[in-house]
């Protein structure tokens, strides 16, 4: 993630909402949302086994950053990220 998500993050109260599922060994976060005064972040995650799989975007102001989690990698989404993250399918669907 682009270390100027992380300083966002890391700056004062945060809130968050969304739907959390416990699955055997994999926790579902969809609908995620998290955010305060500087930040917005939406998710859709799957995290099984140390392993993150789903899309999540980031938003400081103008500034956007949508990232896909596939496989151990990352593709990252800076052009058009909104329109990127709002087209991809849900957990469940894939």
């Amino acid at each position: 993630m682009p270390g100027w998500v992380r300083k966002l993050v890391d700056q004062g109260e945060a809130t968050a909402d969304g739907r959390i599922q416990w699955r055997g060994d994999t926790l579902l976060l969809e609908p995620f949302a998290a955010s305060n005064e500087r930040f917005d972040v939406l998710a859709r995650l799957r995290l099984r086994e140390k392993q993150a799989t789903g899309d999540l975007i980031a938003n400081w102001g103008a500034l956007s950053v949508g990232v896909e989690l596939a496989a151990g990698e990352k593709d990252f989404h800076l052009v058009g990220a909104r329109k990127w993250f709002d087209s991809q399918p849900g957990l469940e669907a894939r």
